[in-house]
Formats: C-alpha cells, structure tokens, sequence
C-alpha cells in the first residue's frame, strides 16, 4: 500500500537507493536533494514555511470577508478552481471557511518547524519577515489557550484580531 506523502530524502546515493523500496511504500514519490542529509530537512521546514504562511493570508482574508458580510467559502472555491488551485489553498481555507481548528499539526509542533526555519535564516543571513509574523502570531494562540489546535487556527487568531464572527468547533 503506498503512502499518500511525498518523500524528501538525502544522502549518500547507495544509501539512498538501498532505502528506496522503504520510501516508495511510505509515499507516493521521493526526492532526493542531494548528499547532505540537512538538505532533506531544511527543504521539509521550508516547505512548512510556505503552508504557514499561507495559512495566515487565508486567515487574514476570511476575516475580512466575513467582516464584510461575504461568504468566504465562495471566495476560496473561486481562488482555488482559478490562481490557487493547490492542495494547501483547498484543503485548509475550506478548514479555515468552517472553523475547523481541530485535527492535525498542533500549534506547538508547528512553531518549532517555525523557529526552525527562522534561526536557519538568521544563520544564512535571510531575512523572513512573513514567517516571524506566523511565529508571532502562533505564539499568541497559544498563550490565548489554542496550543491543542491545528495550525488553521491562525485562522481564529485572525478572526480575532479582526473583531470578525468566530464560531470555533468543539473537539470531537
């Protein structure tokens, strides 16, 4: 049964390669990055940069549709079916559109793939404005008590902010 993820790996090539059947089971295809298993590792955080910053602008954006009396839900189906039309944008703004917060990559866990990434950019010398305003902003939902909530959260957190409605979902 092969894995619906994608598999970021590095490595010595015959490494690689010998570890490949592994892979090709727990995904649904690998890339290999290179030797240098760090490589592998910083691709991944990144990765998780670009879905947290992401989800802050949808955040962002609900919370001013909703304060406008628009339906965000049409909103995100239309930037999804036309610019946005990726897994990311889909999956979690609709997550976002409903106020689901629940299930997933909780906030604690995120903020360390953040501040990760933020001190391997302050070592390079690479400025991250948009994903210091994620940390702070995960920070803040948890010290607001949503350490337990997904990373859509920065959706309520927006929300909040905002003064826009919240009508956040119970746990299961």
């Amino acid at each position: 049964m092969r894995g619906s993820r994608f598999i970021v790996a590095a490595g010595a090539p015959a490494d690689v390669e010998r570890c490949r059947p592994l892979f090709d089971q727990l995904g649904q295809q690998t890339f290999v990055v290179g030797n240098d298993p760090a490589h592998a590792n910083l691709i991944k955080l990144l990765g998780n940069m670009l879905t947290a910053t992401a989800l802050e602008m949808l955040g962002e954006t609900v919370a001013l549709l909703r304060k406008r009396g628009l339906d965000p839900a049409r909103f995100v189906e239309l930037m999804t079916s036309t610019m946005f039309d990726d897994r990311v944008h889909r999956i979690y703004g609709e997550r976002i559109v409903a106020q689901d917060y629940v299930a997933g990559f909780a906030l604690p866990l995120a903020l360390k793939d953040v501040r990760l990434a933020l001190a391997e950019a302050e070592s390079a010398s690479v400025p991250m404005p948009s994903v210091s305003v994620v940390r702070d902003r995960m920070m803040a939902g948890i010290a607001r008590g949503y350490a337990e909530l997904d990373w859509t959260a920065l959706g309520l957190i927006a929300a909040e902010e905002a003064n826009a409605p919240v009508a956040r979902r119970a746990a299961p």
